[in-house]
């Protein structure tokens, strides 16, 4: 009677072991991986070099107030050529944010990084706000259900 007892309270005691870890590990976000956000941005920036707007866009998270996706064909228009060079982790952290998207759904983001990109540029004019050669920027990059985004490009936060 007395093994009886144990084996219960053993099996007892391992089902809520498995309950407790099934939980813990269904409530963990998963962890944000800074390398698949650079290779966003290395994408991104390729996109640049192809002169292919549409592919540019596709790295960016579409919100109502995206400045960039209003500014991304001007830009590649002036561009001869532009490569990634490197990219960290910026000084600056991100910050969890709300967006309003381009079909007016709210979205919280609770992952993200700011990398501090740098890139090499060929204008094809010198009245640009950067000159030719090596620039750097800062891209905030998100996670998403379905990948990671860039949701802004800039000088600072």
């Amino acid at each position: 009677m007395k093994n009886k007892k144990k084996i219960i309270l053993l099996v007892l005691v391992l089902v809520i072991v498995g309950v407790v870890i099934y939980v813990f590990k269904s409530n963990k976000e998963v962890a944000f991986d800074n390398e698949k956000a650079i290779n966003v941005v290395k994408m991104y920036i390729s996109a640049e070099n192809e002169h292919n707007i549409e592919k540019a866009k596709s790295y960016m998270l579409n919100t109502n107030d995206n400045v960039n996706f209003q500014a991304l064909e001007n830009e590649i228009n002036s561009i001869k050529t532009i490569k990634f060079v490197s990219a960290e982790k910026a000084k600056v952290e991100y910050k969890p944010e709300s967006y309003t998207m381009s079909d007016g759904k709210k979205l919280d983001i609770k992952q993200g990084v700011v990398l501090d990109v740098t890139y090499e540029v060929d204008y094809k004019n010198n009245n640009q706000p950067d000159p030719s050669g090596k620039n750097s920027m800062l891209f905030t990059v998100v996670k998403l259900d379905d990948g990671y985004k860039i949701v802004n490009i800039g000088t600072g936060p």
